[in-house]
């Protein structure tokens, strides 16, 4: 076989390993895109999946929506996941710690003690008359909201901050 044939077997055998990388581009290309675009939910169980593609016009990923269970990212969904963890474990804890009470609004001297973020740290806010919506509600004691934050710092700051 002289020069020529060779260079020319090569060329063909370069050509197809062109096309098949071609081929491999193209799909690693569309994989992107459909990750970039995928959008991942939350279920009762608090698994996590991938919404199909063929739930864009239905009414089950409508109303996933409204109930805030979709999420752009697989983890976005995990921090939300972990965040209904947390945010359960410190009802508990709180329910725990108030027993019987639940603030009275009409009552003015009577404090009500709640987690507040602010500025990075993690303090402790209470309020008299105004209810704020304090995303791990109000504690009837002031200790107790601050050994919330002692058991809980570093989640909340790891899933808020």
């Amino acid at each position: 076989m002289d020069k020529i044939e060779r260079l020319e077997t090569q060329l063909e055998a370069l050509k197809n390993r062109k096309s098949v990388i071609d081929k491999e581009i193209e799909e690693v290309t569309e994989n992107i895109k459909k990750l970039k675009n995928a959008r991942w939910y939350v279920n009762t169980f608090g698994e996590i999946g991938e919404v199909p593609e063929n739930y864009d016009t239905s009414n089950v990923l409508n109303d996933m929506n409204k109930q805030g269970n979709v999420f752009t990212s697989f983890r976005d969904a995990e921090k939300e996941v972990k965040k209904r963890i947390l945010k359960k474990e410190i009802e508990e804890f709180r329910n725990e710690c108030n027993g019987d009470w639940k603030p009275i609004w009409s009552i003015d001297g009577e404090p009500k003690h709640y987690i507040a973020l602010y500025k990075g740290d993690l303090s402790i806010y209470s309020t008299f008359s105004t209810n704020a919506f304090p995303r791990f509600g109000y504690f009837k004691d002031y200790d107790d909201c601050k050994k919330a934050i002692e058991r809980f710092n570093a989640r909340i700051l790891e899933l808020y901050n």
